[in-house]
């Protein structure tokens, strides 16, 4: 009776043993499924971020050109619009102005 006691004993201790293994084994591969993803997660969000920053940035670059080509048909137009002569924008004569010494 004592060694069919102890082989019992034995085989309850090993199951348990083995049963506490396999429940800490199932613990970290169920912690190690979780931070891969939320490393998934993370890195979809920092994507997200990063196309919304090169968009804006485009957006303001087209912005920015699409401004400066306003500007210079503005500038353009300016230039064609002034009266002949050496650019005095007064009228009047159109004779150099002297400096003082004559």
């Amino acid at each position: 009776m004592n060694v069919e006691a102890l082989s019992t004993s034995l085989a309850v201790k090993g199951n348990d043993m083995m049963s506490v293994i396999y429940l800490a084994s199932l613990i970290r591969s169920v912690l190690a499924l979780h931070k891969l993803i939320d490393n998934k997660e993370q890195r979809m969000w920092a994507e997200k971020e990063r196309a919304e920053k090169a968009k804006a940035a485009a957006e303001k670059a087209a912005k920015k050109a699409k401004d400066a080509d306003a500007a210079d048909k503005d500038g353009k137009a300016d230039k064609e619009n002034q009266p002949a002569g050496n650019g005095n924008k007064a009228g009047g004569s159109s004779k150099p102005q002297s400096n003082g010494k004559a």
